[in-house]
């Protein structure tokens, strides 16, 4: 059985929103591969389940930066009073970590996934994920990879959906400044509800899959294939991409129907773009000759200390602290470090913020560019 199943939890708002996904994946010679900001979260992710395991000693952390210790540590907290103290002070929890689920009750041969943290009391059971992200904000309710999970973990642990237990489920992703921590409690009717759905959307891929181009996308390993956005971007930019590319129109030549078109579809497409990049370069690595495009070595390459601890300690002695670049810490950093929070704030500002373009659907008010002439002529008087 593979390591990743094509209907994972942490995939699941891709395949239950375009459900031709499982498929193409499945037909994928290369996927997309893993960011840097990803690589920092598996790491992340790879020490708080060793300190939870209690197979790594806190003491040993210190290598890392101190950004990521201070989320490690925001989340094995929490974690750990969950075990310690669970919903109740009287009970006595258990702690699941990093855990295999499956779902017998769909498919448990196609079903499964891997929980950050499963925490199960006499009273509660709790989905504890742990996000390093600090792009966008995770919310738990109606979390399709949080109530998999918890779908999971409740067959992980022989209960009915109609127990007299309280099911969470929490986030806790401590780079978000506003709300780090959120948890829900998910009534048993929302978890029946979304198990049909999971059953619904299973048999339409089996039966009528269809492409479905969305947010979503962004987090496809799989984009760089897609027929979908490829079609999204021919027809967007009116050229096929089998043929020549090169002479798209001007911008200024547009009209605001093309210009309104573009907009809709220029995160698909960008995505899209990268993605066959990304693809396109895995491939040649493999050995794969694509026309008209080699592999060459980039351009010059910095130079880096081979071991920076000890460059510290043959020069500082001779040149002090010149060998450091001393930053000041953020303000969030520094509130952390003083007692009164009221000293950080009376040199802390809030930069002013610039309108952007987006479609109408987006929930923020309009913004008036009439207060914005306004003040430029105020500025000019």
């Amino acid at each position: 059985m593979s390591t990743h199943s094509l209907f994972g939890a942490s995939a699941a708002h891709i395949w239950t929103n375009c459900t031709a996904q499982p498929c193409l994946a499945s037909q994928a010679k290369t996927f997309e591969e893993s960011s840097d900001y990803a690589n920092e979260g598996t790491t992340a992710h790879n020490v708080a389940a060793e300190i939870l395991k209690d197979v790594l000693p806190l003491e040993s952390v210190g290598t890392l930066p101190d950004e990521m210790i201070d989320a490690i540590m925001m989340y094995v907290n929490y974690v750990r009073r969950h075990v310690l103290r669970g919903e109740y002070p009287a009970e006595t929890s258990k702690l699941y970590v990093e855990q295999r689920i499956r779902l017998d009750s769909i498919d448990g041969g196609h079903f499964f996934g891997t929980a950050d943290a499963i925490v199960s009391s006499k009273t509660a059971l709790t989905v504890i994920d742990f996000k390093y992200g600090q792009g966008i904000s995770v919310q738990p309710e109606n979390n399709p990879q949080l109530l998999y999970y918890l779908l999971g973990a409740i067959e992980l642990e022989g209960l009915d959906i109609m127990c007299d237990k309280k099911f969470y489920v929490a986030i806790v992703q401590p780079r978000m400044e506003k709300d780090p921590i959120r948890k829900v409690e998910v009534p048993a009717r929302s978890l029946i509800a979304f198990q049909a759905f999971l059953e619904g959307r299973y048999e339409k891929v089996k039966e009528d899959p269809e492409y479905n181009q969305g947010p979503w996308c962004q987090f496809c390993k799989v984009k760089g294939v897609c027929p979908e956005l490829k079609r999204i971007s021919n027809v967007t930019t009116k050229t096929d991409i089998e043929g020549d590319v090169t002479s798209l129109p001007e911008v200024e030549q547009l009209s605001m129907d093309t210009i309104s078109k573009v907009l809709e579809n220029a995160s698909a497409i960008k995505k899209w773009l990268t993605a066959v990049e990304a693809y396109g370069y895995n491939l040649a690595l493999e050995g794969c000759e694509i026309p008209r495009h080699k592999l060459v070595l980039g351009g010059r390459a910095t130079r880096k200390w081979i071991n920076e601890s000890k460059v510290a300690e043959e020069l500082q002695s001779q040149y002090g602290l010149d060998i450091f670049d001393i930053k000041l810490k953020s303000p969030a950093q520094m509130e952390k470090l003083v007692d009164d929070k009221e000293v950080v704030q009376q040199y802390v500002m809030v930069p002013e913020k610039k309108p952007v373009l987006v479609p109408d659907t987006d929930r923020r008010e309009p913004y008036n560019l009439g207060n914005e002439l306004t003040s430029l002529l105020d500025q000019g008087d």
